[in-house]
């Protein structure tokens, strides 16, 4: 039994071509709801956090304002979505030749534009982006900033492996006042 979604899906790898008795459901199958994931902590020391193939989305210390500018860089580590068939890559995720034989992208795929393993971002709750191997943001909503790879949580049961980021904190103290405007009255 495969450690990959149900709606009566089964098989022993997500490889298409090493689960041929198991093909892909039809694009006209219906899709069963799946369960969202919770957060956890991003696992931090400092600058430095280790983000786990087997966590789902994972928070780190950073919390942004709207226009904020921030980055993440990749440090080291590698990881895999199935440790049985499927080699450990980096956060850029896998090639195409690969991503393209994994299976099950439809239910798996955190965001179907990107590589499986890829390194995404989200804040709060908005629309996952692509860190990869890391770069220069600038965050579109406020809220904390979450990391993860590319594959679902219900996906995960397979996976192996961790990365290490960096996530440098700003160098000054910011005072924000909410509401940004406010009529005081004289005296």
């Amino acid at each position: 039994q495969s450690d990959k979604p149900a709606a009566g899906l089964q098989g022993n790898h997500r490889l298409g071509v090493l689960a041929e008795s198991t093909p892909e459901p039809s694009p006209a199958a219906p899709r069963a709801p799946m369960p969202q994931s919770v957060a956890v902590p991003a696992q931090c020391s400092g600058a430095n956090c280790t983000i786990s193939s087997l966590a789902g989305w994972q928070q780190t210390p950073l919390t942004l304002k709207q226009g904020d500018p921030f980055s993440v860089a990749y440090l080291s580590g590698t990881w895999t979505v199935d440790k049985r068939s499927v080699p450990f890559v980096g956060p850029e995720g896998y090639p195409t030749d690969v991503d393209s034989r994994i299976g099950y992208a439809d239910w798996c795929k955190v965001n179907g534009g990107t590589p499986y393993a890829a390194l995404l971002g989200k804040i709060d709750d908005g629309p996952s982006f692509l860190v990869g191997r890391g770069s220069n943001f600038t965050a579109d909503r406020d809220g904390p900033l979450y990391l993860t790879l590319n594959d679902q949580t219900y996906c995960q049961g397979d996976n192996d492996g961790s990365i290490i980021v960096q996530i440098p904190t700003p160098l000054c103290a910011r005072l924000y006042i909410d509401p940004p405007t406010q009529h005081i009255s004289l005296g």
